[in-house]
């Protein structure tokens, strides 16, 4: 079957429906997957304007970010509420903030 792919598309069409119905089936199937693939990699690229030009960045959904007001009282919420909750859904946590260094 994989060599009736390769035929040119006049050929397939020339063919019986019962010859023809699977091999349209695995184009057609071949093409929903490279879309499905392509509108991933469109969904988990972010395009960003920065004061040096474009760029763009892969969505990385092990990462979390957090931006909280250096006081004591948030401090405290990230420690009791937010590191435990990121840390439980990624064992890989490594936090990058002043208080955590």
């Amino acid at each position: 079957m994989n060599h009736s792919l390769s035929l040119p598309p006049y050929n397939i069409l020339d063919q019986q429906s019962r010859e023809r119905t699977p091999i349209i089936d695995a184009i057609t199937n071949s093409h929903v997957e490279s879309e499905v693939q392509r509108m991933h990699m469109e969904m988990t690229v972010i395009q960003i304007n920065p004061l040096f030009g474009l760029a763009s960045y892969l969505i990385d959904e092990r990462l979390t970010f957090v931006l909280i007001p250096f006081t004591d009282e948030f401090i405290e919420i990230y420690k009791t509420i937010i590191r435990p909750t990121v840390e439980n859904f990624n064992s890989s946590f490594a936090p990058l903030n002043w208080c955590e260094t």
